[in-house]
């Protein structure tokens, strides 16, 4: 898949190269690897990274109010954090769990765990093709896991 170039005022603090030779080290098989604007703010900082254990991981761009020393040293730590992120499991269907990295001030890297909690539809005649079997979201949890 094509990456999805820095959106205007971002930079991406690393190449694609970078990620696959930083994780060839940990990830036995084969993860599907996303670059990416960040679509959100939060108020933990700047959202780095989000890992989807066993499925997928997404790296996001960087604000270019982001030095790129910063951006490239949060980086690296993050490939050696990744390992101990891939033996989280999905917890069921209903709980969509994934770990998110962000880049707060200092250089601090927090790590969250964010359960996106869903709730299963009933399929209805009447709802035939209006999309009645995307699950409705009751609530998202986020949780401070780690800070490096």
């Amino acid at each position: 898949m094509k990456p999805d170039p820095p959106k205007k005022g971002y930079y991406f603090a690393y190449t694609f190269k970078e990620i696959m030779k930083g994780l060839s080290s940990s990830e036995d098989r084969e993860i599907s690897i996303y670059l990416s604007n960040p679509k959100r703010k939060s108020e933990f900082g700047v959202i780095v990274a989000e890992f989807h254990p066993g499925a997928f991981y997404t790296f996001f761009s960087l604000p270019k109010s982001t030095p790129e020393t910063i951006g490239k040293a949060a980086f690296t730590r993050l490939l050696r954090k990744i390992k101990t992120f891939l033996l989280i499991d999905r917890k069921s269907r209903s709980i969509e769990s994934r770990i998110v990295a962000y880049l707060a001030k200092g250089a601090m890297l927090i790590y969250t765990q964010r359960d996106v909690h869903y709730q299963a539809v009933k399929y209805r005649g009447a709802q035939k093709w209006s999309g009645q079997f995307r699950p409705k979201v009751r609530k998202i949890e986020e949780k401070v896991i780690a800070r490096e």
